[in-house]
């Protein structure tokens, strides 16, 4: 088994984490600067976010006319509700492009495009989007390689064979110096960060694979969300009622949410989807689906979170917790995992450049010796 590890798993760790573990390094510093980012949004975006108390706020319908007033060209796509009276609405266009607006006086807070500011460019470069698009694939392949290969080889490399053997890995020494420093301070620092690192990466890819969902349903024997399968399309009929008509009919059946999405539909026929999240939420994944009849206003399916299957709920913990919008421990946690990795990448890579530097100085050495035989 030993000689297993050595010959095969080592080299492909060592090998992965100096092409795939380069972008891991990447997007956990992204990921550093977007940990806190619900703590540190209200300063960096209050302009926009924020304004005086609201009581009676514009129709939704009189908001979209001034957004797309502001932003004339574009395509609709969602509206954004607050459930708090000083905080802005914001309309949403297909490239990303948003506008906020001053529910109760229509006035236009600012622009801006979700990638853009401080928080959206860190998110843009820690999901790859320059290079994955929207189906952020590049970023969940890394997640899983970096679990599977790194994480978990990393892990069959460390084992140790005996109690003395674990104590001297999971400890950090300052002696003896040089590469074999180096390589105690990667081992333990493996060690003791490697289940939230682990916890990291597997929630990583939630929102990048279907078939991940899909796999996490079947383990926990539970079926994923199911009520855009039963909003089926609905006929035209008549009229579509006004976006303020069907935001008050989703009103009558969660009243009082933090936060509502109304998604615009594409297609004249398709429903109405507002993705819901109530005052009793857990955390800021915690969505509850509502489709509408578009023409009638009748619910056409609703899934509040509460009642939703267990992969459902675990698929937004998983979210919530990878996203940092899982608590403060939480956030913490990941703090300390996203330092171990760079600890974890700086100690690795140096005793590579050292082991590769002291191989080059011993075959110059040996050279001279093997002309004068």
């Amino acid at each position: 088994m030993r000689a297993l590890i050595r010959n095969i798993v080592l080299p492909v760790h060592r090998w992965t984490a100096l092409t795939v573990g380069l972008v891991v390094l990447w997007m956990a510093l992204t990921g550093l600067g977007l940990l806190f980012e619900s703590q540190l949004e209200p300063a960096v975006d209050g302009s926009l976010d924020t304004v005086a108390a609201c009581r009676t706020p514009q129709s939704l319908d009189e908001l979209l006319a001034r957004a797309r007033a502001a932003h004339p060209a574009g395509a609709l796509r969602l509206v954004g509700i607050e459930g708090s009276a000083t905080r802005t609405t914001w309309v949403r266009f297909a490239n990303g492009d948003t506008v906020y607006l001053d529910p109760c006086t229509g006035r236009v807070a600012g622009e801006l495009n979700k990638y853009r500011g401080v928080f959206g460019t860190l998110e843009y470069l820690h999901r790859l989007e320059f290079l994955s698009g929207a189906d952020h694939a590049v970023a969940g392949t890394v997640a899983l390689t970096f679990a599977l290969v790194i994480v978990i080889g990393g892990i069959a490399i460390w084992w140790p064979v005996s109690l003395k053997g674990l104590r001297w890995s999971i400890t950090f020494a300052t002696r003896p110096a040089g590469r074999a420093r180096l390589m105690r301070i990667h081992r333990a620092t493996g060690f003791w960060v490697c289940l939230i690192v682990l916890c990291s990466a597997l929630t990583g890819p939630l929102d990048s694979f279907h078939w991940y969902q899909r796999a996490i349903a079947a383990v926990t024997d539970s079926a994923p969300s199911g009520s855009q399968q039963e909003a089926a399309a609905v006929g035209v009929a008549g009229p579509r009622l006004s976006l303020q008509a069907l935001w008050q009919r989703a009103q009558r059946v969660t009243p009082d949410p933090q936060e509502a999405l109304l998604l615009l539909p594409k297609a004249p026929a398709a429903p109405v989807e507002l993705d819901i999240i109530e005052r009793s939420a857990p955390h800021h994944q915690a969505v509850s689906f509502l489709y509408l009849n578009p023409f009638s206003g009748r619910v056409l399916a609703f899934e509040p979170y509460g009642a939703s299957s267990l992969a459902n709920q675990v698929v937004a913990w998983g979210i919530a917790i990878h996203s940092g919008q899982a608590g403060v421990p939480a956030q913490m946690a990941l703090l300390v995992g996203v330092l171990g990795i760079l600890v974890l990448g700086y100690t690795g890579l140096s005793s590579y450049i050292r082991r590769r530097a002291g191989t080059g100085r011993d075959r110059a050495n040996a050279r001279p010796a093997a002309v004068g035989a």
